[in-house]
């Protein structure tokens, strides 16, 4: 059971009703969903970028040889 200090400086306990947890379970799993979202997202975006990088330097690396013949 959690304790919390009030602003008065006493201390109670609370403890969350079944329909509270239920809510709270709710909104952790919401948590976890969005943030696996944006870090997948995050890494495919990442691995674009290098992946585009790449192809990049070898177009440049092809035009620079084209270029010197």
């Amino acid at each position: 059971m959690p304790i919390f200090a009030s602003a008065s400086g006493t201390i109670r306990a609370f403890e969350a009703s079944e329909p509270d947890k239920a809510g709270i379970k709710k909104v952790h799993e919401n948590f976890f969903v969005i943030l696996f979202k944006i870090l997948s997202l995050r890494d495919y975006l990442d691995s674009t970028r290098k992946c585009n990088l790449t192809v990049l330097v070898k177009r440049q690396a092809a035009v620079a040889s084209w270029l010197s013949h």
